[in-house]
Parts: C-alpha cells; structure tokens; sequence
C-alpha cells in the first residue's frame, strides 16, 4: 500500500481509538520553575527530538519500542518510516505547560509544546509512555482534537 494513502488510514485510526477513550482533564499540573516544567516534560521533548523531527528511522523504531505506549505502538512504528515534512517539525522544541489527565482510572499528562515559528504540539502520555501527538498543523479531525485539547492550556 502506498504510505502516503497507508498513513491517513493510520491517523484516522488513531483518531477512531482515541475518541472513545474518555479523558478527562483535571487542572493543570503546577510547577514552582520552567526547569521543572522541562524536566517533568522530557518524555514528551524526546518524542518531538527523537520521533517527529528524527530522519534516522533506526532511531524512530527504537524510540517507539522502548517510548510509545503499547496501545498506540504498533501504528507509530509502521509510521516510522516516514519523514516528518518540514512544516510539521518542531524546531528547538521547549514546553510551554503540562496538564494532568484522567483516563479509564489512569492518570496521565497532556505536554504543550512549541519551537520555532508557530507550530505546537500537544503530546499524551499515560504509564510513562506516549500515547500520541496532535500537530497544531494537523487537519480535520486530528485539527478538532489538537484545538479541544488546547483549550486545557487557555
């Protein structure tokens, strides 16, 4: 299948999961100092260094394997393989905030990160690991969740 038809799928798949996964956001985690705020959120600065703006795909899979949670893993690594395009990447990545959630009884983080330029990410993780990332870039659906869940941050 052609990856660029084969990565759609697996975005609107993603989209189809994380829709009814229910979270429910509490409010925002406060931190006494910015260098805490990067520290708490180095799961999620890794994901944007090691997988979204990564060109080695080497480095992408094993950053899946050993980062991503096991319920999002198995789409991200088949997505590995493709380069992030330029418009999407997340230059000189730092966290502007972090918001604790609740999901199915487990408690995780959603990051708000931004670079350069205007581009934000907003990175879940749960258990320790990535859940998923959600592009200010992003359109249609994958748009609608990045702007709901940017409301956390407002």
């Amino acid at each position: 299948m052609n990856k660029k038809i084969y990565f759609p799928f697996l975005i609107a798949l993603a989209l189809i999961a994380g829709c009814s996964n229910h979270s429910i956001p509490n409010k925002p985690e406060q931190t006494s100092s910015s260098s805490e705020k990067t520290r708490a959120g180095a799961l999620s600065l890794d994901y944007v260094n090691q997988y979204l703006n990564e060109t080695d795909i080497n480095i992408k899979k094993a950053f899946v394997a050993e980062h991503i949670h096991p319920d999002t893993q198995s789409m991200l690594v088949d997505s590995a393989d493709i380069i992030t395009k330029a418009e999407d990447k997340i230059f000189n990545p730092q966290l502007i905030d972090r918001s604790e959630t609740l999901s199915d009884g487990t408690t995780g983080y959603a990051s708000l990160l931004k670079g350069d330029g205007e581009t934000e990410i907003i990175v879940m993780e749960k258990g320790g690991k990535v859940v998923w990332g959600y592009l200010s870039t992003s359109t249609g659906d994958q748009k609608s969740n990045f702007d709901m869940l940017r409301k956390l941050f407002n």
